[in-house]
């Protein structure tokens, strides 16, 4: 029984990367944002009166320093900390955000923006909603998603209901259906995807993805695992290896005593065969999909109207969302409360546990999914990386007889860096 529930709650790794290529089926969009204008008033007034009366009896140049220095230095910092941004004249109230699975760890970034102690569960929508913390006017709503929604994608969410503003998604899901549900992508939470591949150190002494291909293992993954067929395709696996029929179970690498390589998630499958699996409960070891040589991204994703529609209000929010990111990794505590409590209320078949909870979070940091990337940005996308996905995967969605890719589709088409905060980084 115990093998059977954490079978289902792996299935969190391969639909947050997998089950995302899976056909298309329906839609959503939303708003717009406005500056930190208001913040920079203040600034501009204080100074520019205190300075001026004492000019008028005592020299001209002293009072001319004084106000230099100060004011130009004080109050452009407090506004920039402590000063509310306006989101509810230019977003949608409520800003709706779509996630993909039961609540967790990875979606600890947007429990991060609400104030949870004027927050509400909705257990019949399998949402949670509050105030902004950066604006107590503006509501924000967060939906469960996976078995929450019936399976149903993120992008097609987006189409289907356009009181959807923001979806996270993968880079893999969101090209498969660049046709029929094009999205554009605003913000990556993680410059690596936390997918994996897992195997039994006492059985295998692997380092790289040759490895894996040279031990003539059976590498066990998910029935739409894109990922295995692409880096069997560049050379990476052998084809002949790859077997497509796995059902979430830790039967099959138990029975078999660790003699196989099997997908996994870098933030749960480690400590879950490790500490709650009783029939496995030693270690294994691990290694990234990206690494291996599939660079995709887990990304957010609005509807390609609302790039324009809502732009005022993603300039504004999508920053917030990077702030969140290093808020978060800072003091994760609250947040994963809320996705504890969460999981439980949703009726998860595992709810998180705080160990869990803690594991995940240390694990961003520990396998660098949290980062800036290629420069000092958090949360901007690479133009190079999407091309290289692009062309890793339409050659296998057109081969598969998909018809919902586009066949011609390019990396300006899957996102922008406009709403970016180039000065947010860790």
């Amino acid at each position: 029984m115990l093998a059977l529930l954490l079978a289902f709650v792996l299935v969190a790794a391969a639909c947050g990367d997998d089950d995302e290529e899976a056909a298309p089926q329906a839609p959503a969009e939303e708003p717009a944002e406005e500056p930190a204008e208001e913040p920079m008033e203040e600034p501009a007034e204080e100074p520019a009166e205190e300075p001026m009366e004492e000019p008028a009896e005592e020299p001209a140049e002293e009072p001319m320093e004084e106000p230099a220095e100060e004011p130009a230095e004080e109050p452009m910092e407090e506004p920039a900390e402590d000063m509310p941004v306006d989101l509810a004249s230019v977003c949608p109230n409520p800003v709706v955000i779509q996630t993909d699975w039961f609540p967790q760890a990875t979606h600890g970034l947007w429990y991060q923006l609400i104030d949870h102690a004027n927050a509400a569960v909705d257990t019949n929508s399998a949402s949670y909603s509050g105030p902004a913390v950066a604006d107590p006017n503006l509501t924000i709503e967060i939906r469960g998603g996976g078995p929450l929604t019936g399976f149903q994608q993120e992008y097609s969410l987006l189409h289907a209901d356009r009181d959807i503003l923001l979806a996270t998604t993968n880079l893999d899901a969101v090209i498969s259906a660049s046709a029929a549900f094009p999205t554009v992508g605003v913000f990556v939470p993680y410059d690596k995807h936390p997918q994996n591949f897992m195997w039994d150190p006492a059985t295998h002494d692997i380092s790289t993805i040759e490895d894996i291909r040279d031990s003539g293992a059976t590498v066990l993954v998910s029935s739409n695992a894109v990922y295995a067929e692409a880096l069997g395709a560049i050379g990476k696996l052998d084809p002949g290896q790859i077997d497509y029929s796995w059902d979430f179970s830790p039967a099959r690498f138990v029975g078999e005593g660790g003699a196989i390589v099997q997908q996994g998630f870098a933030t749960n499958s480690e400590y879950q065969y490790e500490n709650s699996i009783e029939q496995w409960g030693r270690e294994v070891s691990t290694m990234l999909v990206h690494d291996a040589g599939y660079p995709n991204y887990r990304t957010v994703q609005v509807h390609p109207d609302s790039v324009t529609e809502a732009a005022d209000c993603l300039s504004l929010f999508v920053p917030l969302v990077q702030q969140a990111v290093v808020d978060f990794l800072a003091n994760p505590g609250p947040a994963l409360r809320i996705t504890e409590h969460l999981s439980a209320e949703y009726s998860s078949p595992v709810p998180l546990s705080p160990e869990e909870n803690e594991y995940a979070t240390s694990q961003m940091t520990a396998v660098n999914l949290v980062g800036n990337g290629a420069n000092d940005v958090l949360g901007d996308y690479e133009e190079d990386r999407v091309q290289a996905m692009i062309d890793i995967t339409v050659p296998i969605f057109l081969g598969q007889g998909s018809d919902t890719v586009n066949p011609d589709v390019t990396a300006g088409d899957l996102y922008t860096n406009q709403f970016i905060d180039d000065s947010i980084g860790l």
